[in-house]
Order: C-alpha cells, then sequence, then structure tokens
C-alpha cells in the first residue's frame, strides 16, 4: 500500500540557511556575541596585567588592545589616517596573508566585521574603508598582516580617493623608526632592507600626524572594548 506524503511546508523565514541570520541567532561560526566579549575582555585582562603583545618586531603595551584571542588581535593606532583608525592582526607575527592558516584568516575577517559592525553603531560612521597592503611593494610599512578600519563619514575628506593617497604613505613604525627610511633619493629603507620608493601624493604634513601619547591610545583602547561589549551583550543561558 503505498504511503502518502506530509504536505511540503513553505517557511517564509530563512534562518538554517541563511548565513546572515545564522550567525545572528549564534550557530555555525558566528556567535559574535561569544567571540566579540571574549575579546574584549582579554584584552582588558591582559592590558590591566601590563604585559605586552607583538606587532611585527615591535613589543607594543597590551594597554593599546581592544581584542584579543589565541588567533587574532585588535589595537588602536600611534598615527591614524582619521579619527577611529584601528588595526586588527593576526596574533602570530605573519608578514604575508598567504602564509596565514585558514583558522587565522577566517579569524582575523570575522574580528574586522564584527568589529567594525561596532563602530558604525556607536562612533556614528556611515563607512569604512577595509583594507590591507599585502607586502612591501603594496606599502606594508610592518611586516605582519594588518586589516585597517578607516570609520568613514560623508565630508569627511575633501575627495573621497583621498584615502588611499594617505594609506599609501601611512608608516606604523614608531616616530624614530619611520623616520630612518627616507633617503635623498626620495626612496627609503623597507624593513626587510632594500628600496621601496613612493609616489609623490598629496598627504597631510607630519605636523598633523604625529605619535600619539600613551595615555590617549589607553583612552581609545579602553572606549573600544566599552563599544564590543555594548554591542554584543552576554547571551541568555551564558553564550
Amino acid at each position: 500500500r503505498k504511503r502518502s506524503r506530509p504536505p511540503h511546508r513553505i517557511s517564509n523565514t530563512h534562518t538554517s540557511s541563511s548565513p546572515n541570520n545564522s550567525w545572528r541567532k549564534g550557530r555555525g561560526m558566528g556567535r559574535p556575541n561569544t567571540m566579540m566579549r571574549a575579546g574584549a575582555l582579554k584584552a582588558k585582562t591582559l592590558a590591566d596585567s601590563g604585559s605586552s603583545f607583538k606587532f611585527g618586531r615591535f613589543s607594543c603595551k597590551a594597554t593599546q588592545l581592544f581584542f584579543s584571542s589565541p588567533l587574532c588581535i585588535g589595537f588602536v593606532n600611534l598615527r591614524p589616517i582619521l579619527p577611529g583608525h584601528v588595526l586588527i592582526s593576526p596574533t602570530r607575527v605573519v608578514s604575508r596573508v598567504a602564509d596565514l592558516t585558514d583558522e587565522e584568516l577566517c579569524e582575523l575577517w570575522r574580528a574586522a566585521r564584527h568589529t567594525a559592525v561596532a563602530m558604525e553603531r556607536h562612533l556614528g560612521a556611515e563607512g569604512l574603508n577595509m583594507a590591507i597592503q599585502d607586502g612591501e611593494a603594496a606599502g606594508q610599512s610592518v611586516p605582519h598582516v594588518h586589516v585597517h578600519l578607516i570609520p568613514r563619514k560623508g565630508g569627511d575628506l575633501a575627495r573621497n580617493d583621498e584615502i588611499y593617497e594617505r594609506m599609501e604613505d601611512f608608516d606604523g613604525r614608531p616616530r624614530e623608526e619611520a623616520s630612518n627610511k627616507d633617503t635623498a633619493g626620495g626612496g627609503g629603507e623597507a624593513p626587510g632592507g632594500g628600496s621601496a620608493k613612493k609616489m609623490k601624493l598629496h598627504v597631510p604634513p607630519d605636523s598633523e600626524r604625529v605619535d600619539r601619547s600613551e595615555a590617549d591610545m589607553e583612552r581609545e583602547a579602553g572606549e573600544m572594548r566599552d563599544i564590543l561589549l555594548k554591542t554584543y551583550p552576554e547571551e541568555e543561558g551564558g553564550g
């Protein structure tokens, strides 16, 4: 005897199949609340302990961290291009994207995405520039992969494409290190040695791009940690 099939039910919601909804509901590789809260709280613990982290060969104070996980870190910028400009890096010092493990690459962009959401929500940003300078020839000043997150608002620059010119001139090294790159010929000594000539582009004068104080960076990192905790509250059931 042939059994009749139950009627096929069509759902007008896509909670299990849609990746955008699945991470909002805390399933699969999403769970941004758990990930971002843990990262912000870990960063605060490291900051309070007086420890440090590595950015390339430089040792930086953990008070500059707003996010920390076994695979990824987020920290404020010594010399931001625009207000709110922060960096997301793998915890392990890796110079090129191709050398990241799949797990590191995934964590890097998850942290960047969820940090960007928090920045737009709490800093009044209308958009963001998210960029990687992958290698010396691409303008990378510190041989450690890092994603630039730069909050943007309409009219913040006279020409919108000026952001790329500013990134071309961006140098994440401490001022005393960066000043050694210039030579009389207009080129420079790259972090790994060798010539690194740059195009002559319109960028802000050095007087407008000075190294910030440790207190200023510590304050901003604390504000960023608070922003992440507000954006990603503790999930029901302790998740």
